[in-house]
């Protein structure tokens, strides 16, 4: 008995799972169904895919301009497409409208029994900081952080170093020592030393350097782990995929 190449491929539905398995990304990853397993209709899949792309592309425009077809067609959107055109319109650039459709977001959660998961809540809000760092808003970016913690929001090191970040281009010193305080106490950032400088330097109006070094070294720890995690994943997923394909192969030898 031969076990042909043809009886070898995976049957239709082990290679879904396969492309469901291999598809985590970091930050920008996106399952097409609601935290709650709920799974989108196919017309909002592709209408996630293709928000994806233009987010990508920084093109705003062109993705807000669908999205408004999309809730003249029905009130009713599903969150994951909500979350979507919010990480688009933060990497457009368009933090005041990412905000408006953050706290929609957020008020909806609160109305309904569709639960966000604290990890979108943590990406979404990280996302709509760093759209204001980069214009240097350290008001909007506090106001947020604040917002952030009355919605129970999982504060963690990303997010605080957007924010310090931010109010050090701002040049709101007071404001950022406060956020390098409370990453100490959070435990983020191990670095004694550049962490002293950045203190210091906040206390006597700069020079910005130290903050921007502690800060960097401090991203760089967590970009670190949190890119560790996506490696561990994505070897389950590969470990898990062949997993199946022997089991499909042994189901195949015994017919």
């Amino acid at each position: 008995f031969r076990v042909s190449k043809k009886m070898l491929r995976l049957p239709s539905k082990a290679l879904s799972h396969r492309r469901k398995l291999l598809s985590f990304r970091p930050l920008s990853s996106f399952s097409f169904s609601e935290d709650d397993g709920t799974k989108l209709p196919a017309a909002d899949r592709q209408l996630s895919r293709t928000l994806i792309r233009l987010g990508r592309k920084s093109m705003w425009r062109e993705a807000l301009e669908l999205y408004n077809q999309r809730t003249v067609a029905s009130s009713e959107i599903p969150i994951k497409l909500q979350s979507v055109i919010i990480t688009a319109l933060s990497r457009g650039n368009q933090p005041m409208r990412a905000k408006n459709l953050l706290r929609a977001l957020i008020d909806k959660e609160k109305s309904s029994s569709i639960p966000i998961t604290q990890s979108s809540k943590k990406i979404l809000y990280t996302s709509v900081l760093e759209a204001y760092g980069r214009n240097s808003d350290h008001e909007s970016c506090l106001s947020l952080l604040r917002e952030a913690k009355e919605n129970e929001v999982e504060i963690d090191g990303l997010l605080l170093a957007t924010v310090a970040s931010a109010c050090a281009k701002g040049r709101a010193w007071e404001e950022c020592l406060g956020v390098l305080r409370e990453m100490k106490e959070r435990g983020i950032g191990k670095e004694e030393e550049s962490f002293g400088e950045a203190v210091e330097a906040c206390m006597n109006g700069g020079p910005i350097d130290h903050v921007r070094a502690y800060l960097k070294e401090t991203l760089s720890v967590l970009k670190g782990e949190k890119m560790r995690e996506v490696e561990r994943k994505k070897a389950e997923a590969e470990s898990e995929m062949k997993s199946l394909k022997k089991k499909h192969i042994r189901k195949m030898l015994k017919v």
